[in-house]
């Protein structure tokens, strides 16, 4: 419990810093649209943690597990998204909270309320009801801050301190050889598909180094590791973590036809919620 409340003021600090990093850069009108952001899912958070546990009187769903989800919504959904798309992202994600097997949820909520947005979104584009479906782009979940762009060194040492802070995060939620065997086959599956593309491996490993302080870093510290949905056995992690390492390569970066969509970044999470569920249950991997 206070691995979540230290973890809680640590995402809402890494949110406030990545959204003023925005704001500040962004136009007059930009900024009051962002304002206009805030207040909705200000809002939203307070609405849901309001109607869960006092209308549902779900009293055993922890309030920091609900804002934690917010937060990632909210994070995750480009700021140049209607309105709406914030309020309908995180209201999904409050009904996963009630998709479970045997008391235990099955899904990350944030990554499935991002999925069933996006699919929604998708089909009222096509009736014509909405003008463009649910964007996800991550915006604020790097470790690099822009505003500390004109010194390096100090947006750096910045960047492996919040780096540093999830990872220390990650291995207090006993997740760490989780997330280092789904890193080491996203990278693996990368530098010897590349190696036969390209004279030097130059490129790849300056991306390798790169996705240590971007989207994808996020994904692994936080997303795939989240407690509840993630394995807890060492076999069952090393299994979960190479399948969907895999997936994550074909779908999210070659962008295989079928399995990669837009949304198969936040899609990786769930292929890997899924893959828990299945080899929670075999007792030989435990």
């Amino acid at each position: 419990k206070n691995s979540l409340s230290q973890f809680t003021v640590f995402l809402f600090a890494f949110a406030v810093v990545g959204f003023g990093d925005i704001f500040f850069q962004s136009s007059s009108a930009d900024k009051i649209y962002m304002l206009q952001i805030l207040v909705v899912s200000v809002l939203s958070i307070v609405g849901s943690i309001y109607f869960l546990r006092q209308t549902l009187q779900r009293t055993d769903l922890n309030p920091l597990n609900i804002i934690v989800t917010c937060l990632i919504v909210v994070m995750l959904i480009h700021p140049t998204n209607s309105l709406l798309m914030f309020p309908l992202a995180i209201a999904l994600a409050m009904v996963s909270k009630f998709i479970r097997y045997k008391n235990q949820p099955i899904f990350n909520p944030a990554a499935i309320g991002l999925t069933l947005t996006f699919y929604v979104t998708v089909f009222l584009t096509q009736i014509g009801a909405i003008k463009e479906p649910l964007l996800t782009s991550w915006w604020a979940a790097d470790m690099v801050q822009g505003f500390l762009g004109s010194t390096p060194f100090i947006q750096s040492l910045v960047g492996v301190a919040i780096l540093g802070g999830f990872m220390w995060f990650t291995n207090s939620f006993r997740k760490t050889f989780y997330s280092v065997c789904f890193t080491m086959t996203v990278f693996l599956l990368l530098f010897f598909t590349n190696l036969q593309t390209e004279a030097s491996s130059t490129n790849t490993i300056d991306f390798m180094v790169k996705s240590f302080f971007n989207s994808f870093a996020f994904l692994t510290l936080v997303m795939l590791p989240e407690p509840k949905t993630s394995p807890v056995f060492p076999k069952q992690q090393i299994v979960v973590a190479v399948l969907t390492g895999v997936y994550f390569f074909y779908a999210a970066l070659k962008g295989v036809p079928f399995i990669g969509t837009e949304n198969a970044m936040v899609e990786t999470i769930l292929v890997s919620n899924l893959l828990t569920l299945f080899f929670k249950s075999q007792p030989y991997l435990r």
